[in-house]
């Protein structure tokens, strides 16, 4: 019978959550279990999923990841190519792939039923109210990265996969003074198209996406799993998707698709190739960074100086 071992440095935390769980144990570190587990669930802050991950697929563990998954699209190859050699899977934990009612856009996307893309656009934001037990999102311990990397990460990801392919980066923006983001618009360009996503951790946004092609236009919550509207001309039906259940239960569904990849040898719901994409365009965000404009800070700049 496999038995989890948790692994935090904070040592009293990690036995607490051990014995609250019914874990095997806990460790301060991974090199202290390494050479006794057979899998890695990487549960960390985002700037340790790639050195952790690769540590992990090294020594032939396989791996399911937090996103995003790493930091650039050459970390995901890297990743790739060490999952291969040592004949292992890497499974990424960006569960809005299994959502039914985001599969059916996809598929309405793919079959050219909306026509030749247009215009796409997401707008995913709420308040930042996670309980987190560090400082591991924000400032210099989140490598000064921030929504992009966490919402965003979703929000690019379903863009590129939507499409079905990697649009170009247009433009970025964000609200960084040189540290961590909390509002950013990515504005990118597909073959014949443009998208248009914003995401944000200070206020609750439409959480919405639309999808317009030229035939026909698809839009709907991002919270709503089931059902989404198509406008076509004067019409508008709204199309309802069996199987959607509560958001956590996908995350249910992704633990067990990673006991088959270990046990079985199956195939990964979401695997490391499939967020490539994304992962680099999020790098390209962000060395392409330019601030919004914000005219009044400017001005009570001056008002500080005079």
């Amino acid at each position: 019978m496999a038995r989890a071992v948790l692994v935090d440095p904070n040592t009293g935390r990690a036995a607490e959550l051990a014995g609250r769980f019914g874990a095997a144990g806990s460790a301060a570190s991974l090199d202290e279990v390494i050479e006794r587990i057979d899998a890695a669930l990487i549960l960390t802050p985002p700037r340790l999923h790639f050195p952790l991950a690769l540590q992990c697929l090294r020594q032939g563990k396989h791996v399911l990841c937090e996103k995003p998954l790493a930091e650039s699209g050459a970390e995901v190859d890297e990743l790739v190519r060490a999952a291969a050699d040592a004949g292992v899977a890497v499974v990424v934990n960006n569960t809005r792939r299994l959502i039914p009612a985001y599969q059916a856009v996809r598929d309405r996307v793919a079959n050219g039923s909306i026509g030749h893309g247009r215009r796409s656009g997401i707008a995913f934001g709420e308040p930042f109210d996670w309980p987190v037990a560090g400082d591991g999102y924000f400032g210099v311990r989140g490598g000064g990265r921030g929504v992009l990397a966490d919402l965003g990460a979703h929000a690019l990801d379903l863009a590129c996969w939507w499409l079905g392919a990697e649009p170009s980066l247009d433009a970025y923006h964000d609200d960084s003074f040189g540290g961590t983001e909390a509002v950013a618009q990515v504005d990118l360009r597909a073959p014949g198209a443009t998208v248009s996503i914003r995401v944000s951790w200070l206020s609750k946004l439409s959480n919405s996406f639309r999808i317009e092609g030229s035939e026909a236009v698809l839009e709907g919550s991002l919270h709503d799993f089931g059902a989404f509207t198509v406008r076509r001309g004067t019409q508008t039906r709204r199309e309802r998707v069996e199987g959607a259940r509560p958001f956590t239960e996908y995350g249910h569904t992704l633990l067990d698709n990673f006991i088959d990849v270990v046990v079985l040898r199956a195939a990964p719901l979401v695997s490391a190739a499939d967020v490539r994409p994304s992962i680099a365009l999020i790098e390209a965000c962000y060395s392409n960074r330019r601030r919004f404009d914000v005219p009044w800070h400017e001005a009570y700049t001056r008002l500080l100086h005079d």
